[in-house]
């Protein structure tokens, strides 16, 4: 019994994985779940508890990684295949059919366990969910929270791509100038867009810069498009990608360290626009330092590894699923206050954690091994 659990529970690791990356992803993805079980152990705005559940978005971690790699393929594609209608359809569906499936499996477990449980429930707005619609220019809905990261990804996952194979295949620009142009195009499309938003605010406020900045595709498709710049000069400049690593690793701390403690009080222009900017290019600089760790070993290596594989469907289901219609529908008050919160907490760690191993193996992997059958 004990061993068909963990059997069931076992995750298939592949040796070509950069363990540097999965310990970017991990770290990613228990920033995640710090950040959101401050609602069920709350503290003082401004407290340490609080600073230390807000001090990293992950979600900034996973847009640059992703970039990165999704730049890599892009870059070998155009490279090595020819640029027509086929090789790009091919590239849209094996990027989409890593993450549209779980997403799509989570969005419809949520709509029905809201039509179950909530009185006038629904609206034709939920089918901008299944589109990626929902955030793309304007506030992302409270209902499933979470997806206003996938529309972004999605929405990179289908322009960069088209865009590059118009400029290499239409306009018969160089594999380098096609990627450098299609760089510049959604850089400068986000930061501008940035700016002219932040004309009509004259002080900052925070539900503003979470709703119109932070999480909509047309203000934060340049944090993806970040990690491409990374692939770029990773490609075609790869002694200055790891001669300097050291360099990077210590100017992208200071970086990052910088946009959560600045030295001068914080400007509408700042905040709302170039903050993005630079956060994105934090992340991106210690890349070239995690990408040289190939390999680790021993318990902690798996733990950190099998993290990363099901951070995805940890991130999916950790806030909707497992706190609001499974935790906050037990009572734990009969345990008293703090032990309550305590047991809930670590109930919330072991559901999404186990609940996103599951997902991962029959969702997600599935649908990935699909991908094989694609040219």
């Amino acid at each position: 019994m004990f061993l068909k659990t963990v059997n069931f529970f076992k995750v298939d690791f592949h040796s070509d994985r950069i363990y540097g990356f999965d310990i970017i992803r991990t770290i990613a993805i228990l920033s995640v779940l710090i950040g959101h079980g401050a609602f069920i152990i709350p503290g003082k705005p401004g407290s340490l508890y609080m600073n230390a559940c807000e001090f990293l978005d992950g979600v900034f971690v996973f847009f640059i990684l992703s970039g990165f790699l999704i730049g890599q393929l892009l870059i070998y594609t155009i490279e090595n295949k020819p640029i027509n209608k086929e090789t790009l359809l091919n590239f849209l569906k094996k990027r989409l059919l890593r993450t549209v499936p779980a997403y799509y499996a989570t969005l419809i477990v949520l709509i029905l366990l809201s039509l179950i449980t909530i009185n006038g429930f629904g609206n034709l707005k939920l089918l901008l969910y299944f589109v990626f619609m929902q955030n793309f220019a304007t506030s992302h809905p409270f209902f499933f929270a979470e997806a206003w990261t996938l529309s972004i990804e999605v929405w990179f996952y289908i322009l960069i791509p088209t865009t590059l194979f118009l400029l290499k295949g239409y306009f018969k620009l160089s594999d380098k100038k096609s990627i450098l142009y299609t760089i510049f195009i959604f850089v400068t499309l986000s930061f501008v867009t940035r700016w002219l938003r932040s004309l009509n605010y004259s002080e900052l406020d925070h539900v503003i810069i979470d709703q119109v900045f932070r999480k909509q595709v047309i203000t934060r498709i340049d944090s993806v498009t970040f990690g491409i710049i990374g692939a770029y000069i990773f490609k075609y400049y790869n002694s200055i990608w790891d001669r300097y690593k050291y360099i990077y690793l210590c100017v992208g701390v200071a970086l990052f360290l910088y946009t959560k403690f600045p030295l001068f009080e914080e400007t509408v222009f700042y905040r709302m626009v170039l903050f993005y900017t630079l956060q994105s290019t934090s992340f991106l600089l210690i890349l070239p330092f995690f990408g040289t760790i190939k390999k680790g070993s021993g318990v902690v290596y798996n733990i950190i590894t099998l993290l990363s594989y099901v951070s995805f469907s940890i991130y999916l289901i950790n806030l909707n699923i497992v706190q609001v219609f499974i935790l906050n529908n037990i009572v734990f008050k009969n345990l008293g206050e703090t032990t309550g919160m305590i047991t809930k907490y670590l109930l919330y760690l072991t559901i999404s954690i186990f609940g996103g191993i599951i997902m991962y193996k029959k969702i997600e992997l599935p649908f990935m091994n699909m991908r094989n059958k694609i040219k």
